[in-house]
């Protein structure tokens, strides 16, 4: 078969530390097909992570990406999408030089997409992707860390067009999320969770005011249903002038390597926080743009507050995370 519309672009730099960072790609169309192949490498020498170290800790990263995409129809797409990489670090202990502690982190992405328009008032898409993660902490002597970690989700959006003016949107997704931990190739974790959400927006547009509201339905198997609203306007007070609001509630749920993730006692990470609860927050928001032939100006003010915010700390005093 012919090929078509093909291109291949290369690039490659360099710089201290004996760092290298070379890219591959190639693009290109065939029978309808439209695909995109990219190789990059990434490496350096880099420095000490200890404060008074001499030895220095490399970085190497390998990421293969592949695209595939075709219009079947002109009210129908399919896309896919493959993404592998492993990259390797190595790292010392809390201000002491270590020689052969190394973190190697495999991950594979994996999605596709379907989009179509059966009629002209219905716009809707349906998505499905598969995450898996290795995290491999290899210090020696000492131990052997793997964490193994798989994110499945499935997600279907639609936009209706009820009247020129009204526009609702509706929306389901299914998340589940797994992990195994290893110490010194033995299994000592094993957990799963799961998350259904379905959400609904309506988006009203009349004369020179539109206004958008929405709410979001969570069941998570773990910590249970949680509701959240989304309340937004748009006026347009002069040509070129427009002011906004808006006021959004939010929710996550802590990932498990949050709540399980295995302790790296030489980095002073004593592991996940088996207690951590929901992220919960509230976001208000006002301003004014204008924007003119050339020249553009735009004011905002917000705040944001947060329930439960979960973050990574490190005592000053232990060292310890």
């Amino acid at each position: 078969k012919k090929e078509q519309k093909k291109k291949i672009v290369f690039s490659m730099g360099g710089g201290s530390l004996m760092t290298i960072d070379a890219n591959l790609t190639k693009e290109g169309e065939v029978e309808g097909i439209q695909y995109e192949a990219s190789f990059s490498h990434l490496e350096t020498n880099g420095i000490s992570a200890a404060k008074s170290g001499t030895e220095n800790d490399g970085y190497e990263n390998n990421t293969l990406a592949l695209s595939l995409g075709a219009n079947l129809l002109p009210s129908l797409s399919l896309s896919a999408k493959l993404r592998k990489t492993k990259a390797e670090s190595e790292y010392d202990g809390y201000n002491v030089d270590d020689l052969d502690n190394i973190e190697t982190v495999r991950s594979t992405i994996l999605s596709g997409e379907a989009i179509f328009s059966p009629f002209t008032w219905w716009k809707g898409n349906l998505k499905a992707s598969s995450c898996k993660t290795e995290k491999e902490n290899d210090e020696g002597v000492n131990q052997l860390n793997t964490y193994l970690g798989t994110t499945e989700k499935i997600e279907s959006c639609h936009n209706l067009m009820i009247r020129k003016i009204d526009e609702l949107v509706v929306g389901i997704e299914s998340e589940k999320e797994a992990c195994k931990i290893e110490e010194n190739s033995v299994k000592n974790m094993d957990n799963e969770a799961r998350n259904n959400a379905l959400y609904l927006q309506n988006n009203i547009k009349v004369g020179k005011v539109s206004l958008r509201a929405g709410v979001r339905f969570d069941d998570h198997s773990t910590f249970g249903s949680y509701q959240t609203h989304h309340l937004s306007s748009l006026i347009t007070l002069l040509t070129g002038v427009r002011m906004r609001a808006g006021w959004s509630e939010g929710f996550k749920s802590p990932s498990l390597y949050q709540l399980y993730a295995p302790a790296n006692l030489p980095w002073g990470f004593l592991g996940g926080n088996k207690n951590l609860k929901p992220e919960e927050c509230e976001n208000l928001e006002l301003g004014i743009g204008i924007e003119k032939t050339h020249f553009g100006l735009e004011v905002s003010h917000f705040k944001n507050e947060f329930k439960n915010l979960i973050t990574y700390y490190t005592d000053p005093v232990t060292r310890q995370s």
